[in-house]
């Protein structure tokens, strides 16, 4: 696989141009793709989809002079990256210009569901009226790979069609022979790293309705149908449409990356073991440009009632816990919530039913059944212990809603992000009685009282050296950081102390002492504003409605130029390997090459960006709404421009 990946690396950063798609309609690319396809990503007309790019505020930014010092760096650093993983076949960008004629698509493929550890890449081009081009550039790929000394044959790919394989030569460590496969097929150009897989596709080239196909895949049929039916209402034409199954995705992922899960619980299948594979597919359709936003998304979860559920459950095991009731108009901000905050997230969920639940879920993670209940029994009956009752005290007057606020503070190191989030319940009082009790005896927790609150504070002696990797799906792109390779005097910063409070019938708990007493004064200051009062909330809720907010089970808004801004500073000083915004995380785990070599590396150099107040009048609001339905998730989301037209 390694001397294919420049092509879907390429596609992936948007690097390509095509011409205008041709009024009459291709094939589509599900239609060839193989059932047992993972992730599919497809445009229709990469041309266009660019053009509508570059007309957002996004596509400003990238435009930029203060950021093309970066972005050529950028690119530097991507060619050479590939260069030392064996990938580098002489192939230019503008190699790619003028080559596509039609939809372009990669995806990544489990080609035998028998084999776990199989795994594939694919990439379909719709080359009509392209030929010429296409056959010049699988000219230049060949006598590049000759350069690289991979080894070249004719190979029969079907009756009446041959195709071109290259024989990499053997590197170590690398599970399998590498090898590759190019072919052309009526408007096709096709490559692929798994010899059946191109077999597969050859077929289904001209065939209608395959039953082996992507196309047939119930998932993907409902997900992209569902996108299709709404998208027309609107009379929007998509410029991206996405389809992943999460776990075979996974799979393939952990496989691909030749990476072994770790000695310990293996949480990839201890998910699928407790019913969470009732996820069986999520779809999208993004838009770029539109009338009313500078990016629209709709997105499906893909999730039927299992049908090895017990009787009156619409899941299994621990997977029931994905309860999230719809309620009409009622996740608006509640009055505490600070206007300076970077994203704002509120949900409902049955959680006290959902504690239940875990049960399974955590006796698996510990490798031994009976821990879930242990551990409660333990905190009742232990004569050192708190001696709480945790279900009459606590679970027992649960609500069902949640609320998550997170900002930044200024300047900005690796703990900037403030979080805290907000469970309602329904007995306050009792519940304060719990806390208070469970602190009372513990020696590193310190009570307060701030403006008639009582708050209990939470002394973190550990320090971000000591402070471990989260939980992982191994073997995954989804790695947590290791901390191991950090440079001692700044790892041995002190983290922040934790706050847990019960406020305005909520039990708050936060990240940052400060930022708990930052919610308490915001509450208690008359006349103070509140989320709801500001603007560019909003803005985005008044577009939300007009896509169909309005009975939900989640609503989601974010200030992007606060929400990105910690993950943003820390990457132009280099120290995005430390950071531990959510966002930070996403980045690292997709873009270390070795996560699991105990050294957490920069993958990317960003000394050259701007600095961050240059580029935040790119950056506008952005929110969404996700509605609970007997066959999944309906989510829909808009990102504003950052000052509105006049």
């Amino acid at each position: 696989m390694a001397r294919f990946a420049w092509l879907p690396r390429l596609f992936a950063v948007a690097a390509l141009c095509v011409v205008p798609r041709l009024a009459v309609a291709a094939q589509p690319a599900e239609s060839i793709l193989p059932a047992t396809t993972k992730l599919f990503v497809s445009t229709p007309d990469v041309d266009e989809t660019r053009r509508k790019f570059q007309a957002t505020q996004l596509g400003e930014l990238s435009a930029d002079p203060l950021m093309a010092p970066f972005i050529e760096d950028l690119k530097k650093q991507i060619s050479k990256k590939m260069a030392a993983a064996g990938n580098a076949m002489g192939i230019s960008w503008d190699d790619m210009e003028g080559l596509y004629g039609g939809e372009a698509v990669i995806a990544r493929i489990q080609p035998d569901p028998k084999d776990k550890n199989s795994f594939a890449m694919a990439v379909i081009v719709d080359i009509t009226g392209k030929r010429e081009k296409a056959d010049t550039l699988l000219k230049k790929i060949d006598a590049q790979q000759k350069l690289e000394g991979a080894t070249r044959r004719e190979v029969k790919i079907m009756d009446g069609l041959n195709g071109v394989e290259y024989v990499q030569k053997v590197r170590p460590g690398v599970p399998r022979p590498e090898k590759d496969y190019y072919f052309i097929k009526d408007n096709f150009l096709v490559a692929t790293d798994w010899y059946q897989t191109a077999v597969g596709m050859a077929k289904r080239i001209g065939v209608k309705d395959a039953a082996d196909s992507l196309a047939s895949v119930e998932a993907f049929k409902f997900t992209m149908q569902r996108n299709a039916e709404v998208g027309a209402k609107d009379n929007l034409s998509h410029h991206v449409r996405w389809f992943i199954e999460p776990f075979g995705y996974m799979e393939a992922s952990r496989a691909a990356n030749r990476r072994e899960a770790k000695k310990g619980p293996d949480l990839l299948k201890i998910l699928q073991a407790e019913g969470f594979n009732a996820i069986q597919g999520i779809g999208g359709y993004v838009f770029l440009d539109t009338p009313n936003d500078e990016v629209l998304h709709r997105t499906y979860v893909y999730a039927p009632a299992d049908k090895k559920a017990a009787p009156g459950n619409k899941f299994a095991k621990a997977a029931r816990m994905l309860d999230f009731p719809n309620t009409k108009d009622k996740l608006t901000p509640q009055a505490w919530t600070m206007p300076e905050l970077g994203t704002y997230l509120t949900w409902n969920w049955k959680m006290k039913d959902a504690f239940g639940y875990a049960e399974t879920l955590v006796d698996s993670v510990a490798g031994e059944p009976g821990v879930f209940d242990d551990m409660w029994a333990s905190l009742k009956n232990d004569p050192h212990g708190p001696k709480i009752d945790i279900f009459t005290g606590l679970v027992n007057h649960l609500g069902e809603r949640a609320t998550l606020l997170s900002d930044v503070l200024q300047p900005v190191d690796e703990r900037s992000e403030r979080m805290l989030v907000a469970i309602e319940v329904s007995n306050p009082k009792i519940v304060a009685e719990t806390v208070n009790k469970f602190f009372k005896g513990d020696p590193t927790a310190v009570r307060k009282v701030f403006e008639g609150q009582e708050i209990w504070e939470i002394q973190n002696e550990q320090t971000a050296a000591d402070d471990g990797p989260m939980l992982s799906i191994e073997g995954t792109d989804f790695v947590a950081a290791d901390k191991k390779g950090e440079d001692e005097e700044e790892g041995r910063k002190k983290l922040p102390n934790m706050a847990v409070t019960v406020f305005e019938g909520h039990l708050v708990v936060g990240t940052h002492t400060d930022y708990v007493m930052d919610l308490i004064k915001n509450a208690k200051k008359k006349g103070a504003p509140s989320l709801a009062d500001l603007d560019d909330f909003k803005r985005v809720n008044k577009r939300l409605v007009e896509l169909g907010q309005g009975n939900d089970s989640f609503r989601y808004f974010a200030k992007t130029e606060e929400s990105y801004r910690a993950t943003y500073e820390m990457l132009r000083v280099n120290k995005l390997p430390q950071a531990e915004t959510m966002f930070a995380r996403i980045l690292n785990a997709m873009l270390d090459q070795d996560p699991d070599d105990g050294v957490r590396k920069n993958e990317i150099d960003g000394t050259k960006l701007p600095a961050y107040e240059k580029i935040t009048k790119y950056l506008g609001p952005t929110g969404l709404f996700t509605q609970s339905e007997d066959n999944g998730w309906w989510i829909v989301g808009t990102l504003q421009v950052r000052e509105p037209k006049k």
